[in-house]
C-alpha cells in the first residue's frame, strides 16, 4: 500500500473564498486547491502557474472517497470539476446549508446520468 491509499478522505476546496471551512473537517483533511484567481488572458504565465498548481493539488484525488467543496470563483469551481471529470463516474460534493448550519453530501454518479 502506498501513502495515498492509506490516508483518510480529503476535502478539496476549489478556491479559498475566505470562509470558515472548519465544519468540513469532519469529512476529512481540508485541502485548498487554489488561492489565486485566473486572469482573462489565455497566454498569461500566471494562469499557467495557477492551473498547474491546481492539477498538482488534485493529483491524489480519489473519486468516491474524497470530497469536492465548491467554493470561490465560478471559474475555479468549473476548472476543478473539469480536472476530475475523467477520474471516475462517482464524485462526492459538499454543499453548505445555511438553514441547517452544516454541510450535506451530494453523491453524483455520472454513469446513472448517461454521461
Amino acid at each position: 500500500m502506498n501513502a495515498t491509499s492509506e490516508r483518510g478522505p480529503r476535502v478539496y476546496v476549489s478556491q479559498d473564498g475566505g470562509h470558515n471551512y472548519g465544519p468540513a473537517e469532519k469529512f476529512g483533511e481540508v485541502v485548498l486547491v487554489s488561492t489565486t484567481e485566473l486572469v482573462p488572458w489565455s497566454a498569461s504565465f500566471s494562469n499557467q502557474k495557477v492551473i498547474t498548481g491546481m492539477f498538482d493539488v488534485l493529483r491524489d484525488y480519489r473519486p468516491g472517497v474524497d470530497y469536492i467543496l465548491p467554493s470561490g470563483s465560478p471559474l475555479a469551481i468549473i476548472t476543478v470539476a473539469h480536472m476530475i471529470s475523467n477520474r471516475g463516474d462517482r464524485h462526492l460534493y459538499l454543499k453548505w446549508d445555511a438553514r441547517a448550519n452544516e454541510y450535506f453530501i451530494y453523491n453524483v454518479e455520472m454513469s446513472t446520468l448517461g454521461v
